[in-house]
């Protein structure tokens, strides 16, 4: 739980946003909201360089056991229990997201052109191809996606006809890193949107068997890039990898990673979270925090102290958030 909010309240966006929501009247049950906006106040800003951190005493985020234990119904106050930073960065972005729905009491949708039942949505009228929105993911909009949210396309070929497209919203981007040819994460970033061929896809018309490909690009980036390492598998037991995965400060995403003309989209590193454990069972997470002056101060439970870049850079990530260079 400590790493992820300590990553959230370090990216700018979100801290800024809290200000605001701070000389704002919130309801009753925007109680994700309230916390954070209590625990951003609590925070003082750390002036690190490579030999000293100001000596602060560390923040409990005890307002926030009450929403952990919604999260994970086993925790206790005092009991300690291993949690999955992802999931949990993921439950605490949709309930805020979620409050700001109740707050505008309105939600803006996607139009849906066509549904055929399935994962994939056919080719539109007159052979366009149809840009729709999978029955699970449906577009809305808060303060939170403005931030966090980004949006994958995901497109189907079939051979004689043009693409079905469909659009999956995000706020972590899933990155798997098992392919012996991924060792960085720009490659890992590379084999998301590779081309993969689809087996089984029947043509709309004739049912006949055809050949056909999918493809998985970027519709949108958000401000606040976050990258999920699958470093758990559970396909047959589960087991950590625990290859090294090299990570930049800076990350380009070149313009070939997106379904639309855009520039080249610039980010800067803002937090590694990593996992210190060799199973999937139990372990413990650190986080390295990019603080003013641009120097790294990591965080492990109550203890915080400078870090090198370099030994940054060394850090078997599990998490890792990008802010969006203007």
């Amino acid at each position: 739980m400590n790493v992820v909010l300590q990553s959230l309240l370090a990216c700018s966006p979100f801290s800024q946003l809290l200000t605001k929501l701070d000389r704002a009247i919130l309801p009753n049950n925007a109680k994700v909201l309230k916390k954070f906006i209590q625990l951003r106040k609590e925070f003082k800003v750390i002036d690190a360089n490579a030999n000293h951190v100001t000596n602060l005493p560390p923040v409990d985020p005890a307002a926030f056991r009450p929403l952990l234990k919604k999260f994970n119904p086993r925790s206790e106050t005092n009991h300690v229990y291993q949690e999955d930073a992802q999931e949990f960065l993921n439950f605490v972005l949709n309930h805020m997201h979620e409050e700001f729905g109740q707050i505008f009491k309105k939600q803006t949708s996607e139009k849906v052109e066509e549904d055929t039942g399935g994962e994939w949505l056919q080719v539109g009228k007159a052979n366009k191809t149809a840009i729709v929105i999978t029955k699970e993911e449906q577009f809305t909009e808060s303060p939170i996606t403005d931030i966090f949210g980004g949006v994958l396309r995901h497109s189907l070929k079939r051979s004689n006809s043009k693409a079905s497209v469909s659009l999956q919203p995000f706020f972590a981007l899933h990155l798997d890193i098992q392919d012996p040819e991924v060792n960085t994460i720009e490659e890992a970033i590379e084999y998301m949107t590779l081309k993969e061929h689809v087996e089984g896809v029947t043509d709309q018309k004739t049912q006949d068997q055809v050949s056909a490909s999918k493809e998985t690009l970027f519709e949108k980036t958000p401000r606040i890039l976050i990258l999920h390492l699958k470093r758990f598998s559970f396909s047959e037991k589960a087991k950590k990898i625990s290859k090294m995965i090299q990570f930049p400060v800076n990350l380009n995403l070149k313009p070939s990673l997106f379904g639309k003309t855009v520039p080249q989209r610039s980010y800067r590193i803002l937090s590694v979270v990593s996992h210190i454990g060799k199973s999937a069972a139990n372990g413990h997470y650190t986080c390295d925090v990019r603080v003013k002056g641009g120097n790294f101060v990591r965080f492990d439970d109550a203890r915080y102290y400078s870090v090198k870049q370099t030994e940054v850079l060394e850090a078997e990530a599990y998490l890792l958030f990008y802010e969006l260079q203007r």
